[in-house]
């Protein structure tokens, strides 16, 4: 496919973040999935599963849009969506709620120890 050089960049430049600014249809999810395929391409090249990649994304639609265009960039490219259903693409909220639900957290709490010298001046 085709990109203007700055969308290029984002995808091909991985090593350093890039923020992306642009008015709704732009191709802001269509650079940020191919993004993400590129990283998950060099992950694999350095044995790194695809299910070790995160997408982040605001909003659950965002999140659902994004991993419908990750899936076809995949699909497209590699003829395949092996390993892709292990990777999470979603929210941070949903991804802290996921990774927390999986531990088990317990809070101890005991009541402060007081000593004579609490009610002293």
């Amino acid at each position: 496919m085709d990109y203007p050089q700055a969308q290029r960049a984002a995808i091909d430049v991985l090593d350093r973040n890039f923020q992306i600014i642009a008015c709704a249809g732009s191709g802001k999810t269509r650079v940020v999935a191919a993004r993400v395929v590129n990283i998950v391409r060099q992950g694999a090249a350095n044995g790194i599963a695809p299910e070790n990649t995160v997408a982040f994304t605001f909003t659950d639609k965002a999140a659902a849009e994004l991993k419908d265009r990750i899936t076809r960039v995949y699909q497209a490219e590699f003829g395949h969506v092996q390993g892709l259903a292990g990777m999470y693409v979603g929210t941070i909220h949903g991804f802290a709620s996921t990774s927390c639900s999986g531990t088990r957290l317990r809070a101890t709490l005991r009541p402060p120890r007081r000593s004579h010298r609490d009610s002293q001046p």
